[in-house]
């Protein structure tokens, strides 16, 4: 009998010792920019001859220093050849130099956005000049003073495939004015530290230049949220949960842009099987909320794998506008197939017409959406008769929504509802309740709109009155998406928002159930590591040890 562990995975504190079947190399690289020298530092693992996929570091304002090798050499435990750019040049900063210097190098290259970009192209094309490099696949990411300049390096038209940006300072980059730009940009950003405005306008840019874009922002985070020793109250400070929920989502996009190609319809081809152990079925149960009326009979719908040990974290599922249909019902077996005690709630009960159409969707749902109470209480009916299921664990609940049901579990959250996580897709914000300043949200909240359906004015007005009921929220937009964006038969279907919405679900729940925050991403660079020019081969002892603390779940994310 497969064990919960193996399905879910655990995080965990890995020693590797690198024997030799891998051998990780650290290297000094000299290179030259318009007859500047530059110091740049690659990281791969040369245990296979293939060429591996390219990742480039532009560092933060304090230039190239033990933060961007540490994330050099994390990436290249990844399978990737990493290298940490040099943007300042040899002997412009110095171990006394202080942040009044820092200060003044980065004031430089943000004055003048050409020569930034041209440093950032320097290091992409002496990367992809390696032996070990397949210059094909090329990623550039940055933090704070390098988010800023990959942004600006994809707005110039860079020909790599994506850039990323960690708490990049949105106000110091260019303005996008080209027709395209071909690479994706994913944006990570701290809700307290990019004004909201400066994410509607990159929003708007983006998509005029009919680029690939997701930008996701993290609830009551500051600036330098993935700098394990920052610490500027009010200002600047390590978030150790942002920290994990960004690399994670580093490591899904890079897997997405190497990879290449995404099915016509991820989910439905990717996570879901039928497999042999998934006991499924429609489920009665009763409403009995409403004391001055009959109890409301309901109809849901529920999915586990035998083969686990029960009992199982527990996923309610709330339908889009259509009802209980076949969709909802596919939602509810690839849950299943993950592990967990899936159950789909019934909210419009047995006076919604089996022939039900356009009208009856929108009678029933505007119902619902008008009376809070109503909908709400419906959900925790749902609730309530998955955790009296054998199969569920009643300590372990969250609730999902699609459409119509996005909506309804945000007002779960809103309403103090008692589970420990909620998940919005396409929810229609402009329908939900507002946020009472004397009803805390204790749910962890992760909201994932498509960048044309909810408007930027609701989705600024939410973060607002999430940070006022101090939640721990996340939201995922995604450019060029509509409404609906996961429905597979729908008008709004996009699979690369299905995938990465998805894959985002999927690493919070494994938080919320399985991991919690479980630490640092910092690793643990090795004592004996030799760093060498270009022209020599530096290379770690076979037999030394190092610690990498992350969360070890990749496998769980593309599975099925």
């Amino acid at each position: 009998m497969r064990a919960m562990i193996s399905l879910l995975a655990v995080a965990v504190c890995l020693s590797i010792s690198k024997g030799a079947s891998a051998a990780l190399v650290t290297t000094d690289v000299s290179y030259l920019e318009n007859g500047v020298t530059l110091h740049g530092y690659a990281a791969y693992d040369n245990a296979s001859a293939n060429a591996k996929p390219v990742v480039v570091i532009v560092p933060q304002w304090s230039g190239l220093g033990n933060y961007e090798k540490k994330r050099a050499v994390m990436l290249a435990d990844l399978g990737y050849f990493a290298f940490a750019a040099d943007i300042y040049g040899v002997g412009a900063l110095n171990s006394t130099s202080t942040m009044a210097d820092w200060g003044v190098q980065a004031g430089i290259y943000r004055g003048d956005v050409p020569l930034f970009v041209r440093r950032i192209a320097a290091a992409v094309t002496e990367a992809k000049s390696h032996d070990m490099a397949d210059g094909s696949k090329v990623v550039a990411i940055g933090y704070c003073f390098g988010g800023t300049g990959v942004i600006n390096y994809a707005i110039s038209g860079a020909d790599v495939l994506g850039v990323v940006s960690f708490h990049g300072g949105l106000t110091s980059r260019s303005n996008a004015s080209l027709a395209a730009i071909p690479a994706k940009v994913l944006v990570l950003s701290g809700g307290t530290d990019d004004a909201h405005s400066e994410v509607s306008e990159l929003e708007d840019e983006l998509t005029q230049a009919n680029a690939t874009w997701e930008i996701t922002r993290y609830g009551h985070v500051l600036h330098s949220f993935t700098e394990w020793g920052a610490d500027s109250p009010g200002r600047a400070k390590y978030d150790m949960r942002a920290d994990m929920r960004s690399w994670e989502t580093l490591k899904l996009f890079l897997a997405e842009v190497f990879n290449g190609t995404i099915p016509a319809t991820y989910t439905n081809t990717v996570d879901h099987t039928d497999a042999s152990t998934i006991v499924k079925g429609h489920v009665n149960y009763t409403d009995s909320h409403d004391l001055m009326n009959m109890p409301v009979n309901l109809t849901g719908y529920h999915a586990y794998d035998s083969s686990l040990t029960a009992p199982l974290p527990i996923v309610v599922v709330i339908p889009t506008w259509t009802g209980l249909g076949e969709y909802v019902m596919q939602r509810v077996e690839m849950l299943a197939e993950l592990g967990y005690y899936a159950f789909a709630a019934d909210i419009y009960g047995p006076d919604f017409p089996a022939d039900a159409g356009q009208p009856d969707y929108r009678k029933f749902s505007t119902m619902y959406n008008s009376n809070t109470t109503l909908y709400v209480n419906r959900i925790h009916a749902g609730i309530m008769k998955a955790k009296e299921e054998q199969w569920g664990d009643a300590s372990k609940i969250a609730a999902i929504g699609y459409c119509f049901g996005g909506t309804g579990v945000l007002n779960l959250a809103i309403t103090g509802g008692d589970v420990l996580g909620v998940v919005s897709f396409h929810g229609g914000l402009v329908l939900r309740a507002n946020v009472s300043a004397s009803i805390p949200i204790t749910a962890k909240v992760l909201v994932l709109s498509g960048g044309d359906d909810d408007p930027q004015s609701e989705v600024n007005e939410l973060e607002g009155e999430l940070n006022g009921a101090d939640a721990t929220w996340e939201m995922s937009r995604y450019g060029h998406v509509v409404h609906g964006f996961t429905e597979w038969n729908g008008r709004g279907y996009n699979a690369r928002a299905d995938m990465a919405s998805w894959n985002s679900m999927k690493m919070f729940l494994h938080e919320i159930f399985v991991a919690g925050v479980v630490g640092s991403t910092e690793p643990v660079l090795p004592s004996n590591a030799t760093t060498r020019d270009s022209d020599s081969a530096g290379s770690l002892s076979t037999s030394a040890p190092y610690t990498l603390l992350f969360t070890i779940f990749a496998a769980s994310l593309f599975a099925r």
